[in-house]
């Protein structure tokens, strides 16, 4: 890249807290501020003919976006990263992975024992946005019946009363459980989750004994909601700052060899929706949350007995009654996942990589990664890269 410092347009949503966790991502990219003038705008002000002037037009743009509700981004001789990935999408992107995000909610209500799973899709959504392909063989897997409804996008808790009018098909599938079952809600907003605990508090349905509800984002909708939600926590700085890596790269005219890459949820952070007033659960199911965000940072069962303050003996025969393996064999599987998707997704060397995933040196990486995936970091490189 040239000496001259490169403008980039943000255009993201403003209504609520992500993009920020997204922008604090873009900006820890090193250096990146004294490479980049940054300039954001919100996606309800996109397409305007005067967003951009000749005093300030960008170098790239990063964005978060559905490609066919802005049609003329596609038409701009730019760079654009996107930061939702979409497989067959006109723009590299980088996002959450899908089957991912699908595994932990099938694992977390699988661990609390409930059988029926109903989840509320975004109205109008593309197919490749969706979670049922990826939600339904994981159901099979562990014999949860899954349902789907579909909510409009803007809704928010004063829209309580109408929900019969507005998502008739959501309200009809609660009346359908009520009563009978012993049913797991997934929202793909916590927005939308929030609404739906407000919904059945307002019909005397017990959460989370009758329905548990759970959310997504974990954002402050999750932490105001009565009981507080159980959330779906989302990579946000990682995925931000992979997109400002591919733009940059962009910005000075390379090729990017992974034009649509995945990341990961970060895991659920527990809350009473889930698991109620159950402190036994909660706790077990806290410490898994701790495990899936902290196991790269080299989090040990010993720090993790102390943090909850209950013996070891007793941790580790509730979290395996809980979730079906031990706490040991938990941190290992998250930092094993993570490193394979380093492996997949990037060039960096055994050194660089073993910190990230927990590892002081690169030889006791090495080592455990032969260990539980029955090849060297380079033969799964190797054959994973083909």
């Amino acid at each position: 890249m040239s000496n001259e410092r490169k403008n980039v347009a943000i255009l993201l949503e403003n209504n609520y807290e992500r993009p920020f966790k997204l922008i604090d991502g873009l900006l820890s990219v090193s250096g990146v501020q004294e490479r980049c003038a940054f300039r954001s705008f919100t996606l309800h002000e996109a397409g305007r003919d005067d967003l951009f002037t000749e005093d300030w037009a960008p170098d790239g743009i990063i964005t978060c976006y559905d490609e066919k509700s802005e049609p003329w981004l596609k038409e701009l001789d730019v760079p654009v990263v996107n930061l939702i990935s979409i497989k067959d999408g006109v723009h590299p992107s980088v996002g959450t992975d899908y089957a991912s995000m699908a595994k932990v909610v099938v694992e977390h209500f699988d661990a609390l024992e409930f059988n029926h799973l109903l989840v509320l899709e975004t109205e109008g959504v593309e197919e490749g946005f969706k979670l049922e392909p990826y939600l339904k063989p994981y159901c099979e897997e562990v014999g949860i019946e899954v349902h789907f409804a579909d909510m409009p996008d803007g809704l928010d808790v004063r829209d309580v009363r109408r929900l019969a009018e507005i998502c008739p098909q959501v309200v009809e599938k609660v009346r359908m459980f009520k009563g009978s079952h012993r049913v797991g809600i997934f929202a793909r907003h916590d927005r939308r989750a929030r609404l739906v605990v407000d919904y059945l508090t307002s019909e005397g349905i017990k959460i989370p004994q009758e329905m548990a509800v759970l959310g997504c984002f974990d954002s402050v909708e999750a932490k105001l909601s009565d009981p507080p939600l159980s959330s779906i926590t989302l990579r946000d700085i990682e995925t931000g700052a992979r997109g400002m890596e591919k733009l940059e790269k962009l910005m000075q005219g390379k090729s990017l060899s992974i034009e649509h890459e995945k990341i990961p949820v970060a895991g659920v952070r527990v809350r009473a929706s889930t698991v109620g007033a159950d402190e036994g659960d909660l706790d077990i199911l806290k410490a898994r949350s701790i495990i899936r965000l902290r196991a790269r940072e080299g989090i040990t069962v010993d720090m993790l007995v102390q943090e909850m303050k209950i013996s070891r003996t007793t941790f580790e025969k509730r979290f395996l009654a809980l979730t079906g393996q031990s706490p040991a064999q938990e941190i290992r599987q998250v930092r094993l996942n993570w490193a394979q998707e380093i492996l997949r997704t990037t060039d960096l060397p055994m050194s660089s990589l073993a910190p990230l995933v927990g590892f002081k040196d690169r030889r006791a990486f090495v080592v455990f990664f032969k260990r539980e995936a029955g090849m060297t970091p380079s033969e799964f490189r190797m054959r994973h890269r083909a």
